[in-house]
């Protein structure tokens, strides 16, 4: 877990200037994965393909949200969702919650 917690700090040093909104998009991405899961069955791993293929799409390689999107995989499904949410949190000096991520983080993953 230390790793995890390592990588984030160095994450949230980075400057960004669309944090806001690349936080947002990522969430928007799980809403996505709600919706297909309606249609489709999904291993872990294809969801956070699934995941995955947007974050690499969309966001540029800088963005701390793709950063931290990159190493959350690895880290205890059950931990997951707090960790990301406490990397947008520091990152965006305020409060951030989403509920697609915390309903499907913990089982999206390698």
């Amino acid at each position: 877990m230390r790793p995890i917690l390592l990588i984030i700090t160095l994450i949230t040093s980075f400057p960004t200037l669309s944090a806001d909104d690349d936080f947002d998009k990522v969430c928007h991405y799980f809403e996505k994965l709600d919706s297909a899961l309606i249609h489709k069955k999904m291993t872990a791993t294809q969801k956070y393909d699934f995941i995955s293929e947007l974050v690499m799409k969309e966001l540029n390689a800088n963005s701390a949200a793709r950063q931290a999107w990159e190493v959350i995989g690895y880290a205890v499904p059950d931990e997951r969702y707090e960790i990301y949410q406490s990397t947008a949190e520091e990152i965006l000096k305020s409060k951030w919650q989403c509920a697609s991520i915390k309903k499907h983080i913990s089982n999206t993953g390698k």
